[in-house]
């Protein structure tokens, strides 16, 4: 029920992902939408300024019940933290103020103002994981994008495309969602009754942050696998690269936005189990992770099909779109599966040096493709490659050997990517689905015999 809940709740998700990856595009300018683009790109990365107090407080009281959470505590430890957070906030937005103008001065203010609301959303939603409240998280996490998906409907529908109040409405959404969560955690803050010295609520605040550092940074790396590219071309490149670029990652992200309901889920279920269950669990859902992974890829002729007839302008995004729709198939296998898992056994560390070393790698290749070639295919290529590397070197950290199904899923990708360039006859890569499917189930029925 939990799961189906939260898929419900990622349908107003994908709606609202559909519009503004396939709606706007055809709306606004290429310039506006690479400016869309670029505010959606910078607040995705808000998350660092939580400074892992999201994560340490998922990972501590991972196996908390709302009834058994120190209220008071973590209540108090919330009220200061955001003291920070709003005072990091106003120094920042001085520094926008006073800095040189330019036609993205006003945009960063907006990113800016984003901090808090993005920080303390962050926090409300990991206490409502954390606990257990799977429907409660999947309401308040739909409250956002439902207001988005009918004030973009509206705009749509009025010829009405003024960016920056895109924006507000944007924030606004954010802020609504936030008060409503405020409501449901009230009690959180109504601890004038328990006398909690400064002190021990630092040493809360301490706790949390270093428990989730490692989590937060190696997170914040594993999104830089993925989109250090975009600051990349933004920065290089012009604003019709950056939209192209960005806009190729937009449609696919949607699969994304989807499928990771499903990992709301895995972390509360396999961290309540016991020691000798996780593995097993792990690895059953492993298994029907590649096998989603593999049929998922059956839906990339609906995403030819789209650009095609409906973002004619965008056409030339089909030159490097395959390398980008994989890297997010590879993107969707790690959140479900190897980042609970990196949680559960306390990897972080390991994970950590591994998608440090990756980003290193990525950083050196994605600079010379931009910079030197101003390739955008050599670019996604970059990008796939490195995706590819942190999934294979993960589950040898995590399930330490390799399994018969991950030769099968490379495989798939190098049939996807043939059908795509050479035939473009999709049926042939829908029956290597299949064949796929039996081969993964009766290697996994012959392990367990």
């Amino acid at each position: 029920m939990n799961l189906l809940l939260l898929i419900i709740s990622q349908v107003f998700g994908l709606t609202l992902g559909l519009i503004k990856s396939l709606v706007l595009p055809k709306y606004l300018t290429i310039e506006d939408f690479a400016l869309w683009q670029i505010y959606l790109l910078y607040v995705g990365y808000i998350t660092v300024f939580s400074f892992g107090f999201n994560d340490g407080l998922l990972v501590r009281y991972g196996k908390f019940n709302l009834s058994k959470l120190p209220v008071s505590l973590v209540g108090k430890s919330i009220k200061y933290f955001m003291s920070f957070i709003i005072l990091f906030t106003v120094i920042l937005l001085i520094f926008c103020l006073i800095y040189p103008s330019d036609d993205k001065k006003l945009l960063f203010i907006f990113i800016s103002l984003n901090i808090p609301l993005v920080v303390l959303n962050g926090i409300f939603l990991f206490l409502l994981q954390s606990t257990n409240q799977i429907k409660k998280y999947s309401f308040y996490s739909v409250i956002d994008k439902l207001i988005m998906l009918i004030t973009l409907s509206m705009f749509v529908y009025f010829g009405f495309n003024y960016l920056f109040l895109i924006i507000i409405i944007d924030m606004l959404s954010r802020l609504l969602q936030i008060f409503l969560m405020y409501l449901e955690f009230k009690k959180l803050f109504n601890t004038n009754s328990t006398y909690i010295d400064r002190k021990t609520v630092f040493l809360e605040i301490k706790e949390n942050i270093s428990r989730g550092l490692y989590i937060l940074v190696s997170n914040l790396i594993s999104m830089l696998l993925f989109g250090f590219s975009l600051f990349v071309i933004e920065r290089f490149m012009t604003l019709k690269n950056y939209s192209m670029y960005s806009l190729g990652i937009s449609i696919t992200n949607i699969l994304l936005l989807f499928i990771n309901a499903i990992s709301v889920v895995v972390f509360p279920y396999l961290s309540r189990l016991k020691e000798d269950q996780v593995m097993r669990k792990a690895s059953y859902i492993t298994n029907w992770i590649v096998i989603l992974s593999i049929i998922i890829c059956n839906i990339y002729v609906l995403i030819t099909f789209t650009v095609e007839n409906f973002l004619d302008k965008y056409v030339e995004i089909l030159l490097f779109m395959p390398f980008i729709f994989l890297s997010i198939v590879l993107q969707i296998k790690f959140s479900i599966i190897f980042y609970p898992m990196v949680k559960i056994l306390q990897y972080e560390k390991k994970i950590f040096s591994l998608n440090l070393v990756l980003l290193l790698i990525s950083i050196v290749f994605t600079i010379i493709t931009v910079v030197y070639f101003h390739s955008l295919l050599y670019t996604s290529i970059v990008m796939y490659i490195i995706l590819y590397l942190r999934n294979y070197f993960s589950n040898k950290i995590v399930f330490k050997i390799n399994y018969f199904r991950e030769y099968i899923e490379l495989i798939s990708h190098i049939v996807f990517l043939i059908v795509v360039y050479r035939t473009n006859t999709f049926y042939v890569f829908s029956l290597y689905s299949v064949i796929a499917f039996l081969l993964i189930k009766k290697f996994d029925y012959e392990r367990k015999l």
